[in-house]
């Protein structure tokens, strides 16, 4: 069975170096905040994805909010880093 796209992608992602995890906990919270303005400045949907851990944080604008897809004012966490 071959692997997809997404499969090799995966492997690459979860396989990088993260010496200093402490950091990316503080690079994740820090460009989730980003994507919350981001969301909310530009009345759209943002998302941010943590590669190792594998989660990611979806952030809704007013646009999700007209296409009635808001979870939280702040944001929506995913266990995925594909957004689903």
């Amino acid at each position: 069975m071959s692997m997809t796209g997404k499969d090799k992608l995966d492997s690459l992602f979860i396989n990088q170096n993260y010496n200093d995890k402490s950091q990316l906990i503080d690079c994740f919270s820090h460009y989730c905040h980003i994507a919350d303005m981001y969301a909310e400045i530009e009345n759209s949907i943002a998302g941010v994805s943590d590669l190792k851990e594998r989660i990611g944080y979806i952030c809704f604008g007013k646009t999700a909010e007209k296409l009635n897809i808001v979870h939280s004012k702040n944001g929506h966490q995913v266990n995925s880093i594909w957004g689903r």
